[in-house]
């Protein structure tokens, strides 16, 4: 996301509508845990000089609305992300701090601060400690926050500052920290992700964190869909397949059943596998609560529990 630094060419309509004002943009789902109030006054706020931009706009969240000062884009592939995150000049997280929410740990924020530029936020509890890079906004302080990140803009120091961050919060790093905790360096090992995402629908946690193990030395990543024609190599330890028995010709060494579905926690023993790593995903209950009657189960079947988020610790019993 760093080349997301400067400008990228892009024929589209939304350019006919920025013009040269300075753009506040969002890319994600436009779900119940965004602030569409927070955004409302950031969009009436001196709409001469800046101008907001939301990314994701699908079927599965009918939450957009009319606004002058509002571009609504529909969902964008993760490899175009970074094209549109080249016109963002101030980069915002508007959402609600629900008991969920506060813990998350937002993807987006790390790759927001790849390209150096100002990022406003609510207050979720994981960024606290990055005060000095980030911007932290509410109903009564938007408009200062939003003068304040305009103003450092440019401000070289807080741009190496900002990229120092999302270099030490990488997927790389992540992946690196995950497998130094599962498997030793002299063996081989195959992680299976059993159906449940769509690859190509949209690149979230898994397919990330799945390419980089991929890239380790003696890492094989295998990744069921049910929706692909074929078998697909997206490298040479990469691998997409239909099935489980298509899977299973892939699968070397010790195999990581790694999932994130805790319904998925009723299918393991279909599966042959050494260890399984379980991940608390940073969605709120109440857009999934049918989870929550898995989740207790699934952490009791995990070898190892990745939490992105802190405040559901305070919901289930480890």
């Amino acid at each position: 996301f760093s080349v997301a630094s400067v400008r990228i060419p892009i024929q589209d309509k939304f350019l006919d509508f920025i013009k040269n004002k300075i753009v506040i943009g969002y890319y994600g789902a436009h779900a119940t845990w965004v602030d569409y109030e927070l955004i409302k006054k950031i969009a009436d706020y001196k709409p001469h000089i800046y101008t907001v931009i939301m990314i994701g706009n699908a079927q599965e969240y009918a939450h957009s609305f009319h606004h002058d000062n509002i571009t609504w884009i529909e969902h964008q592939t993760y490899d175009k992300l970074p094209t549109y995150l080249s016109y963002f000049d101030i980069c915002m997280i508007p959402f609600k701090l629900t008991d969920m929410i506060r813990g998350c740990d937002p993807i987006k924020f790390y790759e927001y601060l790849a390209t150096g530029k100002p990022v406003i936020t609510t207050a979720i509890e994981p960024l606290l400690k990055y005060n000095k890079i980030t911007y932290f906004m509410n109903h009564h302080n938007y408009s200062s926050i939003i003068d304040q990140a305009h103003h450092d803009m440019k401000d070289s120091t807080k741009i190496t500052e900002r990229i120092k961050v999302a270099k030490n919060n990488s997927w790389s790093s992540k992946a690196e920290m995950i497998l130094t905790k599962i498997i030793r360096y002299d063996i081989e090992i195959s992680i299976l992700y059993p159906p449940y995402i769509i690859w190509d629908r949209m690149f979230q946690r898994p397919q990330q964190m799945l390419t980089h193990l991929s890239k380790k030395k003696g890492v094989r990543s295998v990744f069921i869909d049910y929706q692909i024609s074929s078998e697909r190599h997206i490298n040479k330890n990469l691998i997409l397949v239909q099935n489980y028995e298509q899977a299973k010709k892939y699968l070397l060494g010790d195999i990581v059943l790694y999932y994130n579905n805790p319904q998925f926690s009723k299918e393991l023993s279909k599966y042959k596998y050494d260890k399984v790593i379980f991940e608390l995903v940073d969605n709120p209950v109440d857009e999934f609560s049918c989870w929550m009657d898995d989740i207790q189960n699934a952490i009791t079947t995990a070898d190892y529990v990745y939490i992105t988020y802190n405040a559901i610790l305070s919901l289930v019993s480890t």
